[in-house]
């Protein structure tokens, strides 16, 4: 019952990102913490040790650091999407900071929500999809081999269709006209 709560997408990807140049969606990340409480003390040390080279290595993320007083470390994330990721680091160690930090940088910005089917689409097909045990399409010939080929020569090298071709309708068109400017 409760599963129809929950709220179902489908997989999709940003803007073909990856192809040509890759665009990093994390756009902002705000640290803030406590210079005196107990619980901030792993962020005060990723700050100090930790967050240079991670600005270093993402040049394109905007990173803000901001000491609160008497208020609970949080990571915040804004992505290119508009969303928005909170993370209440309370009383983690400079290597889970580190971790967050991380997977913040790695992440799309997209909730993640359960999705549909392993496979979907936005233009689904009219004929459906297709599967090994789909009837043949009438359309399809039998195969032939070599000498079958050079036996039906003459029946495959026919027209298999008898009416005009487009040349031919349009000199038809192009008499008409004539024909009718004439009268």
């Amino acid at each position: 019952m409760s599963g129809h709560a929950i709220p179902r997408s489908i997989l999709h990807c940003f803007a073909a990102n990856g192809l040509g140049r890759y665009i990093p969606q994390l756009q902002r990340l705000t640290v803030k913490f406590c210079k005196s409480r107990s619980d901030s003390q792993g962020v005060r040390d990723y700050v100090e040790h930790e967050l240079v080279d991670f600005a270093r290595r993402n040049p394109s993320t905007a990173i803000y650091v901001k000491p609160r007083r008497h208020r609970p470390p949080l990571l915040v994330a804004e992505y290119l999407c508009g969303s928005w990721q909170y993370v209440k680091a309370a009383d983690m160690d400079c290597n889970e900071i580190k971790n967050w930090m991380e997977f913040l940088r790695t992440r799309s910005g997209v909730d993640i929500l359960p999705i549909y089917k392993n496979w979907s689409t936005k233009n689904p097909s009219i004929q459906g999809m297709w599967h090994p045990f789909s009837p043949e399409l009438e359309s399809c010939k039998k195969l032939m081999t070599p000498e079958e080929i050079i036996k039906n020569l003459h029946v495959l090298s026919e027209p298999e269709s008898s009416e005009l071709t487009a040349e031919e309708e349009l000199l038809d068109i192009a008499d008409k006209q004539q024909h009718r400017l004439s009268d």
